[in-house]
């Protein structure tokens, strides 16, 4: 193979390259210089794209970090305040949804992302709609997150099925919280639609047996319960768990209080004395209609004549009027 021909093929190969890089082939030079010249150049593109893709990553690992929201409404120790967290968007959240090979690795690889970027910032793995999955892909999820430097946060916020609730109630490098009526259900590992040959089927059964074994004991590190009584969490029969019965069984730390604040409007309804909302436009001087219509919105299951008639019943109104302020009703 000669020498020339060597030059040849590698300048055709900087002429393919170059092309891309918006050149035309008929402008590309043939002498061996040019040549020289045009391989420098491409380098130079080629160095000068790695240093602009470092700097966008960087850019982009810097506007994560200081992205402190989550570590902020955990600093605020107003419990309430955590319902932010059901709907919040955030890189530092992950959501857990059909535990699958595809979904796990996703999982994974976002977590040892968020773990070199800030290993110090809360991490929230947040169960929303998770019927559960594969065991054996969960277990990979859970041995990543307790390998994780970061605090991390397991939020049940709808439901956790099967290895979605295993995800929650295992973790022991962080805190485990769900809100009011999150779902937890738990049973023994499942197959589904498997095609399996009888001299293998010795060998699943025996490595389900061992996850299942290992679920029990991390449920029993996690929780406080016994051996026994962890078991009994994973029969052949779905055991669905309300909020508060999982913090009892210590397979979750913390439900999160529902938001209360003061509503005008809800007041205006129904005032905190128990008077009616008609009683309540009498008092605040509302014109007649008005209190008509409250009023018969009120009572319309009565069929009061009252309000059968677009005229008003004016000595039913006074009377009405009169017996609100005879009791100095007080909505403040």
């Amino acid at each position: 193979m000669s020498l020339t021909f060597l030059q040849n093929t590698a300048m055709a190969a900087v002429l393919t390259m170059t092309t891309a890089f918006g050149a035309s082939a008929n402008d590309m030079p043939v002498t061996d210089d040019d040549w020289i010249k045009n391989i420098e150049e491409l380098r130079k593109k080629t160095s000068a794209l790695k240093e602009k893709t470092k700097a966008l990553k960087e850019e982009k690992a810097a506007s994560i970090a200081s992205d402190t929201r989550i570590q902020d409404l955990l600093d605020k120790g107003d419990l309430t305040e955590l319902n932010q967290l059901t709907y919040m968007e955030s890189p530092w959240i992950i959501d857990i949804e059909r535990v699958s090979p595809e979904n796990v690795d996703k999982w994974i690889d976002q977590l040892q992302s968020l773990t070199r970027i800030d290993p110090t910032q809360p991490i929230v793995v947040r169960l929303g709609e998770s019927p559960g999955g594969s065991q054996r892909d969960g277990m990979n999820l859970i041995d990543a997150l307790h390998a994780a430097p970061n605090p991390i946060v397991a939020l049940c916020t709808e439901y956790a099925y099967s290895m979605g609730a295993v995800i929650l109630y295992t973790l022991q490098n962080g805190i485990r919280i769900s809100t009011e009526n999150c779902d937890i259900m738990s049973h023994e590992a499942r197959f589904h639609n498997i095609s399996i040959t009888t001299s293998s089927l010795e060998d699943l059964l025996e490595y389900a047996q061992e996850a299942e074994t290992t679920i029990i004991q991390y449920t029993s590190q996690a929780s406080g319960l016994s051996i026994e009584d962890s078991a009994k969490l994973h029969t052949h029969q779905d055991l669905h768990l309300t909020p508060r019965q999982a913090m009892g069984a210590g397979l979750i730390d913390v439900i999160i209080p529902h938001r209360t604040r003061d509503n005008p409007l809800r007041n205006r309804v129904t005032a905190t004395s128990g008077t009616s909302a008609a009683s309540w436009a009498v008092t605040n001087h509302s014109n007649a209609e008005d209190f008509k219509h409250l009023f018969c919105e009120a009572t319309r299951s009565r069929k009061l004549d009252y309000c059968q008639d677009d005229k008003i019943d004016e000595p039913v109104f006074q009377e009405a009027q009169k017996t609100a302020q005879t009791n100095n009703l007080d909505f403040n």
